[in-house]
C-alpha cells in the first residue's frame, strides 16, 4: 500500500461534470458500472437512471418503482441491475433488453440494501423489517430460499463474497455468516450502522455509523484497525467506500463535504466542498479514474 504521510493532492479534485435531478429530488444512491464509463443512480423520483460519465448526459430512466429507490447493485457484466426501496420489492432489470423487470417479494417494510454474488446466481436484500432475504436467480420462484433473522433492528447493508455474507444493522452489530462452516460471528459496534464496505482483498471491512465515525475492522478476528473522524454523520445514512487500491477512505457528510483519509494512518487528506447540501452517497469507479457523489438536494457530481 502507498504511504500518504506526506502532503498530497486528493486524487479526485476536478469536477468532470455535474447533473441535477428535476425538482431537485434527492438522490439516495450512486454506483459506477464495472467499466467506469457509466453510472447508475436513484432516489426520491422513483427512477433508476443510467448516466454517461464522459458526456455528462442522462441516457435513460427506467420506470417501475412505486416509492423511492434506496439502493442499487450492478452485476459483474453490467447487463443486469438490482434496485430496491420503499415499495418493499426488489427489482432486477435487464439493461440490454430494457423490458419489464423481474420482481422479488417477501419483505414487509422498506428495503434498504441489495446485492448479488459474483456469479449472478444469488440476490440478497436487507430491510427495515430486520431480515436479510436470499433469492435464487436461477429459479422461477420469486420467494426467498433463505431468511436471516438474527438482527434486532433495520438492516442497512448486506454484502456477499465467495465464503461469507456480511450484514450491518441499526442495532449496532456487524454480522458475518460463514457459508462454509454455517457459523455466525457478531461484532458489536454499539452504534447504529448505516453502511459497510469490504476491502478489495476481502480482509477488512469499513463500517460507517451514526456517531460521526468510520471504523476499519480486521475480518479474521474482529479487531479494530483504525477509526476515521472529521465528517458529520449522526442523523442520516451516509455511505462511505475505499478506493480501488485500498489506500483512501472516502465518505460523504451531513455538512455537505466529501472527506478523504489515509487508510493506514487515519489522517485526513482533505475534503471537497462543492455540494450545497448533505452528501449521502459516494462511489469510486473500478479504474480509479472517477469519484461520484450525490446529495439530498438532487445534485450529482463526477470528479476526475
Amino acid at each position: 500500500m502507498t504511504d500518504f504521510s506526506s502532503k498530497r493532492l486528493i486524487p479526485w479534485s476536478k469536477i468532470h461534470n455535474r447533473y441535477t435531478t428535476a425538482k431537485n429530488s434527492a438522490i439516495n444512491v450512486v454506483n459506477f458500472d464495472n467499466s467506469g464509463d457509466y453510472l447508475f443512480f436513484g432516489g426520491q423520483d422513483r427512477l433508476l437512471n443510467l448516466y454517461n460519465v464522459d458526456s455528462g448526459k442522462l441516457i435513460k430512466s427506467y420506470e417501475g418503482h412505486r416509492r423511492e429507490i434506496l439502493d442499487i447493485y450492478i452485476e459483474e457484466s453490467s447487463k443486469k441491475v438490482a434496485s430496491c426501496g420503499g415499495d418493499k420489492i426488489v427489482y432486477l432489470w435487464d439493461i440490454e433488453r430494457g423490458d419489464i423487470p423481474r420482481k422479488y417479494y417477501g419483505h414487509t417494510q422498506r428495503i434498504n440494501t441489495v446485492t448479488m454474488n459474483k456469479e449472478g446466481s444469488l440476490l440478497l436484500s436487507g430491510s427495515y423489517d430486520t431480515t436479510v432475504r436470499i433469492f435464487d436467480l436461477r429459479s422461477r420462484n420469486k420467494s426467498a430460499i433463505q431468511i436471516l433473522t438474527d438482527a434486532k433492528d433495520s438492516i442497512s447493508t448486506v454484502i456477499i463474497n465467495d465464503n461469507q455474507i456480511l450484514s450491518g444493522s441499526v442495532d449496532g452489530y456487524l454480522r458475518t455468516y460463514d457459508v462454509r462452516s454455517g457459523q455466525l460471528f457478531e461484532d458489536c459496534i454499539s452504534e447504529a450502522i448505516t453502511c459497510i464496505y469490504e476491502s478489495s482483498d476481502n480482509n477488512c471491512v469499513l463500517v460507517t455509523s451514526l456517531d460521526n465515525k468510520i471504523r476499519l475492522f480486521d475480518k479474521s478476528d474482529g479487531s479494530l484497525l483504525n477509526t476515521y473522524q472529521g465528517h458529520t454523520a449522526s442523523k442520516y445514512r451516509i455511505k462511505s467506500c475505499l478506493d480501488v487500491n485500498d489506500e483512501i477512505v472516502v465518505s460523504g457528510s451531513e455538512d455537505g463535504n466529501i472527506y478523504f483519509w489515509n487508510m493506514l494512518q487515519a489522517s485526513v487528506l482533505g475534503n471537497l466542498s462543492q455540494h450545497t447540501n448533505i452528501v449521502n452517497s459516494v462511489s469510486v469507479s473500478k479504474n480509479n479514474k472517477y469519484l461520484a457523489s450525490s446529495s439530498i438536494n438532487g445534485e450529482l457530481i463526477v470528479w476526475s
